[in-house]
């Protein structure tokens, strides 16, 4: 059974704030901006609970 870590959820979230950076034409409001930063740092904080971070997820993070 392959299950989402909160590690790939965190991946995915800050993959999906990104994502309104190419895709806006427009300033980001304070929300979207906040929500880019808030993402990231728990991706951060999430890379450094792990004691090993999977193989598929390095290509992912570069």
């Amino acid at each position: 059974m392959n299950t989402i870590t909160s590690l790939q959820l965190a991946l995915n979230r800050y993959k999906n704030a990104l994502h309104s950076l190419d895709i806006s034409n427009s300033p980001l409001n304070k929300e979207q901006i906040l929500e880019i930063l808030d993402s990231r740092d728990n991706l951060q904080k999430q890379l450094e609970s792990e004691t090993k971070i999977p193989i598929k997820i390095w290509p992912k993070l570069v």
